[in-house]
């Protein structure tokens, strides 16, 4: 059991550590917390009507210079080994995926120091799928792995559970919607901005520096 400062109760924070180290907490946020999130949500599902899937591997994402989860501060980030850094902002955006859409194996853009994604909806879903792979051909920029994987290990989907991890050589993974349903999560980042790739949208969300 962990105190979380920003949440100021204790939790239960899991950690696993294979086939590479990661964090999950339960229950991540308050009941009324939880309730205020999936009314953003359900706004956020209103715009994604309106707009459609807009990357080019199907997903909606929208960045927000919001500060939509100061919950995610950097404790578990420094819970776990992460890459060296010069400086640090934090970066959030909302994330839909249509039905049946696959997002492939991959990891995290090198200008990202950690990565903590809340589960929203739907209630029952695919978790993230983390990848046992040997591959070395990571770019930097989520290209897939040109091994197959030796095995797979699922986080399972719940609501209100944070996953978090720090990317690093062979943290490769994956993650699904379900098959008639949409998958909807909150991202939040601590990215180094000098590893920042130009004419990203990113510059544009920097939520603070340290």
């Amino acid at each position: 059991m962990e105190i979380y400062p920003k949440n100021g109760f204790t939790m239960k924070i899991d950690f696993i550590t294979e086939p590479w180290t990661c964090v999950t907490v339960d229950d991540f946020l308050s009941p009324e917390r939880f309730a205020e999130i999936k009314e953003q949500a359900a706004e956020e599902m209103e715009r994604f009507r309106e707009v459609g899937v807009n990357t080019p591997r199907g997903k909606y994402v929208r960045y927000d210079k919001r500060d939509i989860l100061p919950e995610v501060d950097k404790t578990i980030m420094n819970m776990m080994p992460h890459r060296e850094y010069e400086r640090l902002v934090k970066l959030n955006h909302w994330c839909i995926m249509p039905p049946n859409l696959e997002y492939p194996c991959h990891i995290d853009n090198s200008s990202r120091i950690h990565t903590a994604i809340l589960y929203i909806e739907p209630d029952e879903n695919v978790g993230t799928i983390l990848c046992k792979n040997h591959s070395n051909n990571d770019n930097g920029d989520h290209n897939a792995p040109d091994q197959d994987s030796v095995s797979e290990f699922e986080i399972p989907w719940k609501p209100n559970k944070l996953f978090a991890h720090n990317p690093m050589p062979k943290t490769w993974h994956r993650f699904k919607s379900p098959e008639s349903g949409l998958r909807l999560n909150l991202s939040v980042f601590y990215a180094d901005p000098t590893k920042i790739r130009p004419n990203r949208q990113d510059f544009d969300f920097f939520i603070d520096e340290t």
